[in-house]
């Protein structure tokens, strides 16, 4: 039967709008301001114990919903009738047409998918899968991604299905550091051990979009260890990294982040979110994540 390979998608994003919030720490002291936004916003500050209130910015933007598709599937065979004459002397006589409740209909066929990957997937992209029937060879595409795991805690874990779009996450720290030029601060280092915490905090904030982590964790307890001060950025549902950016600088306390001159090293992680027809379904997620050290 056909197999069905990494259709759970998980994106807890409420109403599947437009979010932000930004959270920083300064060697454990957590500070959060709640701003005043555009009167065509709407705005709810949500406090923490952990961490105080965090901005929560939600517009009407709506993202779009793919199209089911389905497998196609073979018309039922007609029935038919068989006839037969018999010649005599005289004229030609039609046989006699079978009873109905006699009548055999032939029996419908049932398709055996078997998948096979036609374009491997990979961390940075989706990749094709091929189902073909092993008794008719009748075949369709769909897309597939890779499925990462996320610790919801309690011993617990699910599963989301995406990629990192690495191509948008170049594109946020790009467009960050030409904003930091601007303003006359310094450009923000790559780290490695900093890049896999916003890749993993943007898996993570398609399940639970907050800068607690979905194991009740902190999310600065990702982060590599020795800092001096981190903060983070996050947002969803925005369709590139340049409307994110913008959506940030808007924001006082993301733009404080971005500007904040105390900061030396920086990372972004984008994460793409494959749904259950295997479409982007809109939810993708933006994370900066600063540092000092």
């Amino acid at each position: 039967m056909r197999q069905h390979i990494c259709r759970a998608a998980i994106a807890a994003v409420a109403a599947m709008g437009l979010f932000l919030t930004a959270c920083s720490s300064h060697e454990d002291d957590y500070v959060i301001n709640t701003e005043k936004l555009s009167e065509s916003e709407d705005t709810t500050a949500i406090t923490t114990a952990e961490y105080g209130a965090e901005d929560f910015i939600q517009s009407e933007k709506q993202t779009r919903k793919p199209t089911e598709t389905q497998p196609l599937t073979e018309d039922s065979a007609k029935d038919t009738i068989s006839e037969s004459t018999v010649q005599n002397t005289e004229a030609q006589t039609q046989k006699p047409e079978e009873p109905a409740e006699l009548k055999t209909a032939p029996a419908e066929h049932v398709h055996n998918y078997i998948g096979h990957a036609k374009v491997a997937a990979t961390e940075y992209a989706p990749g094709i899968m091929t189902y073909t029937c092993s008794s008719c060879s009748k075949s369709y595409e769909e897309r597939y991604a890779l499925s990462h795991t996320i610790d919801v805690g309690g011993g617990s874990n699910v599963t989301v299905c995406g990629y990192w779009d690495k191509t948008s996450s170049n594109e946020l720290m790009k467009l960050l550091n030409e904003y930091r030029k601007k303003n006359g601060l310094n450009v923000l280092n790559d780290d490695a051990g900093l890049e896999n915490t916003a890749r993993l905090r943007a898996v993570e904030c398609s399940y639970l979009f907050s800068h607690k982590r979905p194991n009740s964790g902190r999310c600065f307890t990702l982060y590599p260890e020795g800092y001096k001060a981190v903060a983070e950025n996050i947002a969803s549902g925005y369709g590139n990294a340049s409307e994110t950016i913008a959506a940030w600088k808007n924001s006082a306390e993301h733009n404080k982040n971005m500007l904040n001159p105390e900061y030396n090293y920086g990372c972004a992680g984008v994460f793409v979110v494959l749904d259950n027809n295997n479409a982007d379904n809109g939810n993708i997620l933006y994370v900066q994540s600063f540092m000092k050290k």
